[in-house]
């Protein structure tokens, strides 16, 4: 979009930094860079991406760091946890701390059953990685993360507490990064509830 393309390399020119964040955690931060390089001819560096991925791992370490945690997502989504040291299960046992539920498209009904289990059996808190209805895909659109927890929820009576857009702690990460108050920020997105939903809740 020159429009898009066009606002940035204005910021730029008075000193301005953007941050780009998704709710798409299927790709990590390098990906990002080499496609917004060769879609959309625009040099980037991997700081500046934040992904619901990245902010779940980030308040994981935070809260539940020496815990046990039950991870329903993809075998990469959980590979990536257990590399930062986490103690993650897909079973239902003894210890879980916490419940975490993520866009999945290796879902099944086995572990949709096993998630359930655990929270009906256990009094555990429940989070959901971003709380998008759909995700976009070749012919049209597929269960996203918001979707699948509004199952869960359906089922179980919990609702999930979701970690990336719209929650304010994405924007308060993003002015740490670039270093710009509140007032000197500004949120730009295309979906109302989670994009310009996480420019309120983070009051810019």
């Amino acid at each position: 979009d020159p429009s898009s393309e066009a606002m940035l390399e204005y910021s730029a020119s008075i000193g301005g930094k953007a941050c780009f964040i998704t709710n798409n955690s299927t790709k990590n931060n390098a990906d990002y860079v080499k496609k917004f390089r060769e879609g959309y001819g625009l040099e980037t560096t991997e700081d500046q991406f934040v992904t619901s991925g990245f902010m779940t791992l980030r308040f994981l370490l935070e809260h539940y760091g020496d815990k046990k945690i039950y991870v329903q997502g993809t075998a990469s989504f959980v590979d990536e946890l257990r590399k930062n040291n986490l103690d993650i299960t897909t079973r239902c046992e003894d210890g879980i701390a916490c419940v975490v539920v993520a866009y999945d498209s290796e879902l099944d009904y086995g572990k949709l059953s096993e998630t359930c289990k655990v929270l009906l059996t256990m009094d555990v808190p429940f989070y959901g990685t971003n709380p998008d209805l759909r995700c976009p895909i070749e012919f049209g659109f597929v269960p996203d993360c918001g979707a699948i927890c509004d199952m869960i929820t359906a089922t179980t009576d919990k609702t999930p507490v979701y970690l990336g857009k719209p929650s304010a702690s994405v924007v308060d990460y993003c002015l740490k990064q670039t270093g710009f108050t509140r007032d000197e920020t500004l949120v730009v997105g295309d979906r109302l509830y989670t994009d310009i939903a996480c420019g309120i809740n983070g009051q810019v």
